[in-house]
């Protein structure tokens, strides 16, 4: 799914514009997203909910800094991705068990960080620097790292 929205977009490069895939999302997901950002939000970070008209949000906490929010918003995405039918087709399954966020999460880092958009050379790059270049905090860039099980990047992680 991460790849067929970087397909959409035409994305080339980092930063990935996750905002973009949230405020104008293809046709066929117009009615399962779109992004309310605010201060008023502090029970979380972001959540998506299917409002009682049937839109789909992603309601955003503003209190964050931007790395911190698309990183919120991507793992957001995938929640609301998950609910949909057109997200259900495609191989996603209704997150609503113990490790949704577990999925949200891998989703988030995977659509922020694409091993095909990375810099080359990312593997011996500091994590602060992909970090800057993706726009996304550290924490991310060091998970992402463990997934793609980076042995050289994870030892900048630690140097």
């Amino acid at each position: 799914m991460a790849a067929a929205l970087l397909d959409h977009y035409g994305v080339d490069r980092l930063p990935v514009p996750i905002r973009t895939f949230i405020t104008s999302p293809p046709p066929d997901l117009a009615s399962d997203l779109s992004l309310t950002e605010g201060t008023s939000i502090t029970f979380c970070d972001a959540v998506w909910v299917r409002l009682i008209n049937g839109q789909g949000v992603i309601f955003l906490n503003g209190n964050m800094s931007e790395p911190n929010r698309r990183y919120a918003m991507a793992c957001a995405l995938f929640m609301g991705l998950a609910a949909t039918k057109g997200g259900r087709a495609v191989g996603l399954y209704e997150a609503v068990n113990a490790t949704a966020s577990n999925h949200a999460e891998r989703f988030g880092r995977g659509v922020l960080l694409p091993v095909e958009l990375l810099p080359g050379g990312w593997e011996s790059m500091p994590a602060d620097d992909l970090a800057k270049i993706a726009d996304v905090p550290v924490r991310v860039v060091a998970a992402r790292l463990r997934d793609l099980g980076s042995r050289q990047a994870l030892a900048s992680l630690n140097s």
